[in-house]
């Protein structure tokens, strides 16, 4: 026990270098794309505005400004 439900990581993002072909983000002064895992989460989508992760909690959307993410749309997969 002890483990909270809420989110055990902090991400922020920094930017969008938004590209129809291949869209990517500034993520933790890291650069990714959609595919890639970040803190056990996985980029999923990457828009002009936002960006979305998928993890255990499920989805999360990252707005850009946004220091905290917010969960959104969460369906637990049992």
């Amino acid at each position: 026990g002890g483990a909270s439900a809420s989110a055990d990581f902090n991400i922020k993002l920094t930017a969008i270098i938004y590209n129809e072909h291949n869209p990517s983000a500034i993520i933790n002064d890291r650069i990714v794309r959609i595919g890639d895992t970040l803190n056990n989460q996985k980029v999923v989508d990457i828009t002009k505005q936002y960006v979305i992760l998928k993890g255990n909690l499920g989805q999360y959307k990252l707005n850009l400004g946004n220091t905290e993410g917010q969960l959104y749309d969460i369906k637990k997969n049992n």
